[in-house]
């Protein structure tokens, strides 16, 4: 038998609302910097405290903005699924590993839909087509739900995994 492997990665929508805030805490950082620099020279011989902890501030301030920046990554190999977030392009956090056997659950999510709480939502947006809805038993934990933007090597290497009865309501509401 062949090895599979199938990897794809999207990116989340920046919405007006996440552009915002973005723009917002660069600005934050900007006014604390200019603050602790005109400051300083008042605060005597505090002043390079004032001037470390408004450039410490700032920093803190673009991190936060670039980390307004998210992808996520689906790696199926040989029905091992990782699913991971990464951040600016620099960091990576992976948030669910699992085999295909376990998934109790894959189904199409439609929007609107109302999800469970503490559901992972690693799509580009909640609004996307051709979106799924995922279930997996994970660990001691019970179940963990997750939506995912998927295409259709994705979902036919993972369709080769699932457990029997999955794969045949996974079969069934296939568009």
């Amino acid at each position: 038998m062949s090895d599979v492997y199938v990897e794809y990665m999207v990116g989340r929508v920046m919405t007006p609302a996440l552009r915002a805030r973005q723009i917002l805490l660069l600005l934050a950082g900007a006014v604390v910097l200019i603050a602790a620099l005109l400051l300083a020279p008042m605060a005597g011989s505090a002043g390079f405290l004032f001037m470390l902890a408004g450039v410490g501030l700032a920093y803190l301030a673009w991190r936060f903005a670039r980390g307004q920046q998210v992808e996520f990554e689906y790696t199926l190999t040989n029905g091992e699924f990782d699913l991971d977030k990464i951040i600016a392009r620099s960091s990576r956090k992976r948030l669910l590993t699992f085999h295909c056997r376990d998934v109790e659950q894959l189904i199409p999510y439609s929007a609107g839909e109302r999800l469970p709480s503490g559901t992972i939502v690693a799509c580009s947006s909640l609004k996307d087509n051709n979106l799924w809805k995922c279930t997996v038993k994970h660990g001691g934990k019970g179940s963990v739900t997750f939506v995912f933007n998927a295409t259709d090597s994705l979902l036919s290497a993972m369709s080769k995994f699932l457990p029997p009865s999955v794969r045949r309501e996974f079969l069934g509401n296939q568009p």
